[in-house]
């Protein structure tokens, strides 16, 4: 009997990513302060914040759903999203 061991640690860092994911939403959930702050700055807070939680909490069931296509749309457009708010709103390449 072979051992799928490709298979184990596929699914083991998924729910990894999942809990990941997870733990994240109680500080976006809870109004946590540095999250609040940062939403602030973006000029999204409350809405943003609980929107984003619940597109993390979309995409961490979606991890461990079996057909991952589902979630290759969805992490490209979050993620690119995400980046370019940190990036450039937010200030982090600006100078000053």
């Amino acid at each position: 009997m072979p051992i799928k061991f490709p298979i184990i640690g596929a699914w083991i860092l998924r729910v990894i990513a999942a809990l990941i994911m997870l733990q994240s939403l109680f500080f976006k959930f809870s109004g946590a302060p540095g999250v609040h702050l940062h939403f602030s700055r973006l000029g999204i807070e409350p809405w943003g914040r609980i929107g984003t939680g619940v597109l993390e909490l979309i995409a961490s069931g979606l991890i461990l759903s079996r057909p991952q296509q589902l979630l290759v749309p969805f992490w490209i457009v979050y993620y690119e999203r995400r980046y370019f708010v940190s990036l450039f709103y937010t200030g982090y390449l600006r100078s000053g």
